[in-house]
């Protein structure tokens, strides 16, 4: 391929990284905009429909529309498509490779919602909630990543938590001990959700530290015994051991022949 056609791919691989990050503020900022028709600068206006138009919803409509007219065959072995269009499948399961469209369509349906639906808090947390609960049922029932990837238990957790978050949003005059209770299983709840995270992440830096201590490679079959903390530690132990017993063997070998060179 092309130098500058590697290129560009790339540019665009990183751009849609970053549309994968800000879709959300982005789409809830420019629709926030669109209800200050009436006082804000003409400039901001136009600006905020230039961006919610072309990178919310024009720009993601195009690239799973690339990704829908695509083989499997080019999405994964053609490399200025996987690097253009990959940040938006590559972690999931062939066969899921349309799942983006879940996220990035709750994503603006939530950004719209919070952003132009000011006037009424009850209805933002009833629709925040009809979404929540619809991408949790997507998520749980599609499972979108490759086998034994462990994320079903994790994407469940964090639903979860966004569902509990949505319910006990105060959107309704209650008093202020009860707001005050609410407020406290809110942040536990995020505080939870944190913790996952972290833990996660040091799982993450125990194996990579384990694997490249124990020099343990990379298991590219689908076993879930090589996968993980516990697969590095499992080849590991393996590895050690196999190492001993071949050495003992090497040397048993040796021994039978110099017996026979003797005799």
């Amino acid at each position: 391929h092309p130098l500058w056609r590697l290129h560009s791919a790339l540019l665009q691989g990183n751009l849609t990284r970053l549309l994968l990050l800000f879709h959300l503020p982005l789409s809830l900022f420019s629709a926030y905009q669109f209800t200050l028709y009436s006082s804000a600068p003409t400039s901001t206006f136009a600006l905020a429909v230039v961006v919610f138009a072309l990178v919310c919803v024009a720009y993601p409509a195009f690239a799973l529309w690339q990704i829908h007219i695509k083989s499997t065959r080019v999405l994964y072995g053609h490399l200025p498509t996987l690097l253009a269009l990959g940040p938006l499948y590559n972690t999931y399961a062939e066969e899921c490779t349309l799942f983006p469209l879940v996220t990035l369509g709750s994503n603006l349906v939530i950004g719209v919602v919070v952003g132009a639906g000011q006037a009424s808090g009850t209805a933002q947390a009833a629709i925040i909630l009809i979404v929540e609960v619809a991408h949790t049922l997507c998520t749980s029932l599609w499972l979108p990543w490759g086998d034994n990837a462990a994320m079903g238990p994790l994407a469940f957790l964090l639903s979860l938590a966004r569902i509990i978050i949505a319910v006990l949003s105060p959107t309704v005059d209650v008093s202020p001990a009860a707001a005050s209770w609410v407020a406290y299983v809110v942040f536990l709840a995020m505080g939870l959700v944190i913790a996952l995270l972290i833990g996660v992440l040091a799982f993450k830096v125990l194996e990579l530290v384990v694997r490249l201590v124990g020099r343990v490679p990379f298991d590219e079959s689908r076993s879930p015994r090589g996968g993980g903390l516990f697969g590095a530690l499992r080849k590991g132990r393996g590895g050690r051991a196999g190492g001993a017993s071949g050495e003992a063997a090497s040397a048993r070998a040796a021994e039978q022949e110099l017996k026979k060179q003797w005799s």
